[in-house]
């Protein structure tokens, strides 16, 4: 028996005791009236939704920040991540292409960070970048985010082969020095890039080295 009001995304399951058990004087009126009644009473209680114009199904296409309301499946692995992210400064997400990375960082990791999943992590300073053709750009672009500072971009394009530090001074530079629970984070989206679509060897190294720089002196690797 259905009920045609009931939203299509919501299952009643309703469990029956075996019929003998069902005769007895205190059993429940489990009579096809009965549970019509039920039905429609959850009817009422649930409503149909209105459509918001945002479809949960993503297809072939991450799930990003905004997302998180419609990702699922990944709750413990989220929670590995942030218990890792709690105490280290270099996280890596590896895997095959196409497992879901980019979904678990963005509406995992980051979502729940910026909902303070961690104390204070919903004040910390967020940038995200893809290396691309033009990593150091990219790179120049981030530090601008995290610093508050639009001229990072530039001194970075134009110092960063010349100073190791210089993406580092540049997140110091943004972050307040009487604010121990403040940090910065950068998240990295599609590493390979910078080994497959990086042509100029000498801008991937300095990539490379600004970010270890960073990593190494703020205490990880």
């Amino acid at each position: 028996m259905t009920c045609s009001g009931l939203p299509r995304n919501v299952i009643v399951m309703i469990t029956f005791d075996s019929l003998d058990a069902a005769t007895r004087p205190d059993a429940p009126d489990w009579s096809e009236d009965a549970v019509r009644f039920l039905l429609q009473q959850l009817e009422q209680g649930i409503g149909q939704r209105p459509f918001e114009g945002r479809v949960p199904y993503k297809g072939l296409e991450p799930f990003r920040e905004e997302d998180a309301g419609f990702f699922f499946g990944r709750e413990a692995l989220t929670q590995q991540l942030l218990r890792r992210i709690a105490v280290s400064t270099c996280l890596l997400v590896v895997g095959p292409s196409g497992c879901g990375k980019t979904s678990l960082v963005q509406a995992g990791l980051l979502a729940a960070l910026k909902r303070d999943a961690i104390p204070s992590s919903a004040r910390w300073r967020y940038a995200q970048m893809a290396p691309g053709r033009a990593p150091l750009q990219a790179l120049g672009q981030a530090a601008a985010v995290l610093s508050g500072m639009p001229e990072a971009e530039h001194d970075l394009a134009l110092h960063a082969p010349s100073d190791d530090a210089r993406l580092l001074n540049w997140i110091k530079a943004g972050l307040k020095d009487d604010d121990a629970t403040e940090r910065a984070v950068l998240v990295i989206d599609s590493f390979e890039e910078i080994f497959t679509q990086t042509e100029s060897e000498s801008e991937r190294q300095s990539v490379i080295t600004q970010l270890c720089t960073a990593i190494q002196q703020a205490g990880g690797l």
